[in-house]
């Protein structure tokens, strides 16, 4: 057999290339019929769908952008000139639209309050007042439809959701769209002695159980008031490599979180002078320098929700330069935090030393494309595209696979640091049998080395009748083994490898995502978490943008209340996203 993974005299070949997710591709029709030219000439549908998408998004994109400050109401942005009332027009038209179908009413629950019109607002505007009363009433629908949805409710608390295989009972559930009630009685939407009456006539113990604690957490009573029925969650200690090295990160970061919380209690309430936290920090602090770090940050973030820019400012003054020569000698861990706070100081418009300038801070884009988040991923690209020359090279690994793989996960997605793991997938070819899988990770570790954090997944692939390639779909579950329901890798990814393997396996294997089936609402989910929740909501986010200000009844754990899903910034690029991201053309699958 030929060597795996020591070829030094390897020269790249010409066709190996980079492409970018295919949710990118699908906000252009021309892109989009280059790569389905068949689907394209034979259903108009699919180009007026994309096309439409698009100007939506233009639409709705275009007045996010104006509005930088999550906290300020559309309504203000108008009434002050600073949106003009033709944008706000397409605004709400574009949102009622989206609203309006079926499969993207999921919107109603990232939405920024911002955007929800008070009842009150009557603009003079004809055009602009009739656009209103289509958007109240598109999202009221919405919601509404939702309060019968079942959501797994870790998903909007810590992203922590076990492995199916090591279940052993169903999730804790949430109806999310009940949790934001309050916000629409504000609005004068709905009357609060309407939800009220509501409880007597409730079936669904999971609905009575979200909006007790929704309604709860709004007037700060505790919840038991409502006698909410209690759920039972999983109580499996099982773990993975992977998710064993996660709890791990998640106990050392509440251990720094822990400590910085004092830090800046202290710096606010003037316990703590510079003098005093030094001999504070000095005695057997755990990760010292990092509690230094995250406290200082924390102190001026809760001064600016406060509104006191000035003690800020100060207060950035005072340990700027400590910040800056915590630099010198910084240990990877450190380096992050100092990084991450650095870049919400920035947004913060607190104006760093020079010499934290210097520093080789990058500054990845959390909205998409995500593609131009691949230049900080350099060394990885460059790896991959030589793992997959030899995979078309060598004679057992192009037995076993196609020389494609893809690269995601939350370093492509911009949230992720350089520590983190690479999400990549390889495709298995038809044929391959089953009894290959422990030759076919050998293979792969040996070829990707180990000097990397890799995580891998595996598509194996099968031939149809129609001449496609479909996912095979195992009965036992496999972490490692994706199924046909894994569609977020595919659309989320990049894709590496030789150029017309990835013309074939995108034209092949992606059509039966377009085409309307009943797994279809699942598939846009899979989406939706993998762009908008997962690590984003739950820590990502936070490490590149300060919190805005938001009500205190939000805070409450009744409603998950350490959740960044309540961030009015969060809601903003949640959107954002949203709108480019979470869509798939539907097509009605031709007859044979």
């Amino acid at each position: 057999m030929e060597s795996v993974g020591n070829t030094p005299e390897f020269k790249l070949a010409p066709n190996i290339i980079v492409t970018p997710p295919v949710n990118e591709v699908l906000g252009d029709p021309l892109q989009a019929a280059q790569i389905w030219p068949e689907i394209a000439n034979a259903d108009p549908l699919f180009a007026d769908q994309i096309q439409r998408r698009t100007e939506q998004s233009e639409s709705i994109q275009s007045v996010i952008d104006q509005l930088e400050d999550p906290t300020v109401t559309l309504q203000e942005a108008v009434e002050s000139g600073g949106v003009e009332e033709t944008q706000a027009t397409n605004f709400y038209e574009a949102l009622s639209d989206l609203l309006e179908d079926d499969e993207y009413k999921r919107l109603t629950l990232y939405l920024p309050v911002e955007y929800i019109p008070e009842a009150s607002w009557l603009p003079e505007n004809p055009s602009l007042n009739k656009a209103l009363r289509r958007f109240k009433e598109a999202y009221m629908l919405a919601w509404r439809d939702l309060l019968g949805v079942h959501d797994v409710r870790a998903n909007f608390v810590d992203g922590d959701v076990l492995e199916l295989e090591h279940r052993d009972t169903d999730p804790l559930r949430v109806v999310k769209a009940a949790h934001i009630t309050p916000f629409l009685i504000e609005r004068g939407l709905i009357a609060e002695t309407e939800v009220n009456s509501w409880f007597n006539s409730i079936d669904d113990p999971v609905l009575w159980q979200s909006l007790s604690e929704g309604l709860g957490a709004y007037h700060g009573e505790d919840i038991t008031d409502y006698n909410p029925r209690p759920q039972t969650a999983s109580t499996s200690s099982a773990t993975t490599t992977s998710r064993h090295r996660w709890l791990m990160e998640e106990r050392l970061e509440k251990h720094v979180i822990s400590g910085a919380e004092q830090v800046a209690d202290g710096l606010l309430n003037g316990d703590l002078t510079p003098e005093r936290l030094h001999k504070k920090l000095s005695s057997d602090t755990y990760r010292a320098e990092e509690v230094f770090v995250e406290g200082v940050y924390r102190a001026v973030e809760a001064s600016l929700i406060a509104g006191n820019r000035d003690r800020a400012a100060e207060l950035y003054a005072v340990y700027e330069e400590k910040l800056a020569m915590l630099w010198e000698g910084a240990d990877p861990r450190l380096r992050e935090r100092l990084a991450s706070t650095a870049r919400r100081y920035h947004q913060m418009h607190l104006t760093p030393s020079a010499s934290i300038d210097d520093q080789p801070i990058t500054t990845p884009s959390l909205e998409t494309p995500w593609s131009e988040n691949l230049p900080h991923m350099a060394d990885a690209v460059e790896h991959l595209k030589q793992v997959t020359a030899e995979m078309a090279s060598n004679t057992e690994l192009n037995r076993l696979f196609y020389p494609v793989v893809l690269m995601g996960g939350s370093r492509l997605k911009g949230y992720g640091e350089d520590r983190s793991d690479i999400d990549i997938e390889i495709f298995v070819k038809p044929g391959v049998p089953e009894s290959d899988r422990e030759r076919i990770r050998e293979l792969m570790s040996t070829v990707l080395g180990s000097s990397r954090r890799y995580e891998l997944t595996e598509f194996w692939l099968e031939d149809t009748n129609e001449g496609q390639l479909q996912i095979r779909d195992f009965a036992d579950f496999d972490r490692h083994t994706a199924d046909s329901c894994s569609n977020h890798l595919l659309f989320g990814a990049a894709w590496v490898g030789d150029e017309p393997v990835i013309a074939e396996l995108q034209a092949k294997v992606l059509p039966a995502y377009f085409y309307d089936n009943s797994n279809r609402q699942l598939h846009l989910e899979k989406l939706e978490q993998d762009a908008l929740q997962y690590r984003l909501m739950h820590k990502g986010y936070a490490r590149h943008f300060p919190l805005a200000a938001r009500p205190d009844w939000t805070r409450s754990s009744a409603v998950d209340g350490d959740s960044l899903f309540w961030d009015a910034g969060y809601r903003r690029l949640a959107t954002k996203l949203f709108i480019d991201t979470i869509f798939l053309p539907k097509l009605e699958k031709p007859e044979n």
